[in-house]
């Protein structure tokens, strides 16, 4: 199975550049987006430093969903902004992929080491590379399914300055690998509570689709006052896992607290639940500054 997805990267003034197997060259104009963040772990000639770029930008890319085992293509476009040549230095870029469900200190499951091409862009240029994964680690194992970052490298100069690199590293895109035998597609009500350390946690129900799971849990502290408890509960620290799997970090969806008049109301994204699977189980260690352990079991079938 191949998924194709089309990035549009542009170099501004400080920009820098990313990916793997040349395509074409063409004139495009601006793409919508963007992709920040200084970075430098790429050796550099003596003398060169390395200045933060300025934004990239690309065009907004929908997540891509492939089966396991599958190839999975990502065709990326990159576009000269500046109002002077530029070189891409190591072209194709580094590229890394990386699973939110690993330690954020040892995340990288595939590195894709940057090439010794220097392509020159004119103002207005593009270039187009493909990168193809076919769902293999470092180790050459196929990645359990879950949820995985594209991240690049990117490193531009201007033509005629060869001491100076401007760089920027960011995620391109996201790629779920879905389950083996098929994925869960249905809603649960849940009506399963536990106190400890003075905080009532109830599970009231899970929504399981292709994407992955939401899981809805409503805390009630001692003496609730929702004006109060905005730093005091708001970060939580949770994890699951189904049937024997391995344990994976419960990971908050980006507007995953709610302060209610009755409590706190945070939602969790797991990811797809196997069809076949029976139990789900689900640990809180820790809400705010609280430390504690509600442990539930969720039946699936």
């Amino acid at each position: 199975m191949r998924i194709l997805v089309t990035i549009s990267l542009i170099i501004l003034t400080m920009a820098g550049v990313i990916s793997c197997t040349p395509d074409t060259l063409s004139t495009a104009p601006p793409a919508q987006g963007n992709l920040s963040i200084p970075v430098g772990d790429q050796p550099l000639p003596p003398g060169v430093h390395v200045i933060p770029s300025a934004t990239i930008y690309f065009s907004e890319v929908p997540d891509i969903i492939s089966q396991s085992g599958g190839s999975v293509e990502i065709k990326l476009t990159f576009t000269n902004f500046d109002s002077v040549a530029r070189v891409m230095r190591d072209f194709p870029p580094e590229i890394k992929i990386e699973s939110r469900n690993l330690p954020f200190t040892n995340n990288i499951v595939r590195t894709f080491t940057a090439g010794q091409e220097q392509p020159e862009l004119q103002p207005g240029e593009s270039k187009s590379y493909t990168l193809t994964w076919d769902q293999k680690d470092d180790k050459g194992q196929q990645v359990p399914y879950g949820w995985y970052s594209i991240r690049v490298n990117l490193y531009s100069r201007e033509s005629t300055d060869t001491m100076s690199m401007q760089g920027s590293e960011g995620q391109a895109t996201r790629v779920l690998v879905l389950p083996p035998g098929g994925v869960m597609e249905k809603d649960i009500e849940l009506d399963q509570s536990q106190v400890a350390n003075g905080i009532t946690v109830n599970l009231e129900k899970m929504e399981m689709d292709t994407r992955g799971a939401a899981l809805y849990v409503m805390c009630i502290p001692e003496n609730y006052e929702p004006a109060e408890e905005s730093t005091r509960v708001t970060g939580t620290d949770a994890q699951y896992k189904v049937d024997d799997e391995d344990w994976k970090p419960a990971i908050k969806s980006e507007f995953g607290t709610y302060l209610l008049e009755n409590g706190v109301r945070y939602i969790w994204d797991l990811d797809p639940v196997p069809q076949e699977a029976d139990t789900l189980s689900f640990q809180i260690n820790r809400i705010g500054d609280i430390e504690g352990r509600w442990e539930f079991k969720i039946q699936l079938n």
